[in-house]
């Protein structure tokens, strides 16, 4: 198995990536280089980091922490196919299992539409779940079958931590297993158009 310096210098075969509890020092004690570093540099999913930097090589740590969240680096040519090989494999492997799971919510903060008048915008995620948004409100529904009142609570409730909705909401049954968020605007707040 390779290690952090031999992954780095284009040896991919074997590596797992980082050890558990790797942190800052043990980095550069592994990788010497010169490092610099530079708090609050970079932002992933509503998460602060700073980033450990040497040459084209980044440690990110979240801000506050001491664990390191990843190391980057780019793949050399002829890493690639293999990289872009088990990436496929990982794709594959990782789908997201429930409509909690972190990877679908993800999912739906990259797909969710933004309410709006108009013609709406229907998307539908890798589990099925499709959403369309109107000027005041939400249509959650499943592409086969019926979601559950649970189901539609629990994707209301993401629905609203993720930031998309402004005010209160309310959700309602519709017809044919589909569900409404009704979306209670601020009266100086205007939908996208």
């Amino acid at each position: 198995m390779s290690d952090l310096p031999a992954a780095v210098n284009g040896d991919l075969a074997g590596w797992r990536g980082l050890r558990p509890g790797t942190r800052r020092d043990d980095v550069e004690r592994e990788l010497p280089g010169d490092w610099t570093f530079e708090a609050a540099a970079g932002v992933r999913v509503g998460r602060s980091f700073g980033i450990l930097r040497s040459g084209d090589v980044e440690v990110w740590i979240p801000t506050g922490e001491t664990l390191v969240s990843s190391v980057e680096f780019p793949a050399r040519v002829a890493d690639q196919a293999a990289l872009l090989a088990g990436a496929a494999a990982i794709t594959l492997a990782r789908r997201p299992r429930s409509l909690l799971d972190p990877r679908h919510v993800r999912e739906l903060a990259a797909l969710l539409p933004a309410p709006r008048d108009g013609r709406a915008t229907v998307v539908t995620t890798s589990l099925g779940v499709r959403l369309s948004a109107g000027p005041s409100h939400y249509t959650l529904s499943a592409a086969s079958g019926e979601l559950t009142p649970r189901d539609a609570a629990e994707l209301a409730r993401v629905i609203a931590w993720l930031g998309s909705v402004p005010g209160a909401v309310d959700l309602v049954p519709g017809a044919a297993g589909a569900y409404h968020l009704i979306v209670a605007r601020s009266p100086d707040s205007k939908p996208a158009s």
